[in-house]
């Protein structure tokens, strides 16, 4: 049985495919974090972890997950194929919507490992474990809708909560290159400790960021400053002095 006019998805399923990938599929295990996420504060698991969870249970079966990335100027997206030994074969198309205006090449990157990831543990039929992917869910879901009820007294309202402490800037470059990292692979790890590339990326990239109703943190705010700082001071190095001006 097969469907060579349909663009979506791809299916040849023989016996000997559907054997297989039923043996593949009662061997494979869940899959556990191995990477965090920055700006989230959150773990997940990367798309190495969801190959090495399936290469070699898959072929030893005789299959293999093959993925491809696809796109138009509005989409983006990946197929993903199961093919044995034998000539089987079973696959489907993701394809998510993107603003060509604003989406870049970097983006899509991403997003081509991102639904790589969750195609591989849907057709592995994997648990995988993605607190990046739920903080997002959870930070974009409503709020919940207060509805009061006539019988009931209205609660007296809660005395306001005093102000969190702000973070001071540092006052020094050398006060900004101590600051010590709180999350990520580089946890414990003073600025001045980073390879130039990953301090640059944090330079560029960081930006403190709260999770719900709550504002960012003290200590992404103090790292915010301490960058920006460390920032500053290069461009102030770069500017031109009265000896550097031929005239």
């Amino acid at each position: 049985m097969s469907n060579p006019t349909n663009t979506s998805y791809v299916y040849d399923i023989r016996p000997e495919l559907a054997a297989a990938l039923v043996a593949a599929v009662s061997e494979t295990r869940d899959v556990t974090p191995d990477a965090e996420n920055p700006f989230h504060h959150s773990s997940y698991a990367t798309l190495s972890a969801h190959i090495q969870a399936t290469k070699e249970i898959f072929a030893k079966h005789g299959l293999a997950i093959i993925q491809f990335p696809v796109g138009t100027g509005e989409s983006v997206g990946v197929r993903t194929c199961i093919v044995h030994k034998s000539g089987g074969q079973i696959g489907y198309t993701c394809e998510l919507p993107v603003d060509k205006e604003k989406f870049k090449g970097q983006d899509a990157g991403s997003l081509f490992s991102y639904l790589r990831r969750y195609a591989i543990a849907s057709v592995a039929n994997l648990a995988t474990a993605d607190d990046d992917a739920e903080t997002d869910r959870a930070s974009k879901a409503p709020a919940p809708k207060y509805i009061p009820n006539p019988s009931v007294a209205a609660p007296k309202a809660a005395p306001a909560p005093a102000p969190k402490a702000v973070a001071k800037d540092p006052e020094t470059i050398g006060d900004a290159m101590r600051t010590v990292l709180h999350f990520g692979k580089n946890k414990g790890k003073a600025l001045f400790e980073l390879p130039s590339n990953s301090l640059e990326w944090y330079i560029k990239e960081f930006q403190p960021k709260g999770y719900k109703d709550n504002p960012p943190s003290p200590q992404d705010i103090a790292l915010r400053a301490a960058l920006d700082a460390i920032q500053n001071a290069k461009g102030k190095a770069s500017e031109p002095t009265s000896d550097d001006v031929p005239f």
